[in-house]
């Protein structure tokens, strides 16, 4: 599901966050937005603390995206109580089109 204003898709997201965190969710979130992924400029992959024991970290993710032709970049951050926050900044900072989690 993609929801946003009416006017906010005039044009292709060319720059996008991807939050990861090595769960299932995270994973599923990537999958549904690998055709939005694949036509950006760059993505950055946000990741907030280490992914649970046995789940790929955002390196996997990187790797995977880069088998796509995306131009990728990671960020690491530790978890707290206001990853949101966080998040937000960062794809502030990045002049996010787009963030898919």
């Amino acid at each position: 599901v993609l929801l946003c204003p009416p006017d906010a898709m005039r044009s292709e997201p060319r720059r996008i966050v991807l939050a990861w965190n090595g769960t299932r969710e995270a994973a599923r979130a990537l999958s549904a937005g690998l055709p939005f992924l694949r036509r950006a400029e760059t993505v950055a992959i946000v990741a907030f603390g280490d992914p649970p024991s046995g789940s790929p970290g955002p390196e996997a993710a990187a790797r995977l995206l880069a088998r796509h032709g995306v131009s990728v970049e990671t960020q690491a951050r530790p978890r707290d109580d206001r990853d949101a926050d966080h998040l937000l900044l960062e794809a502030k900072k990045f002049r996010a089109d787009l963030v898919v989690m």
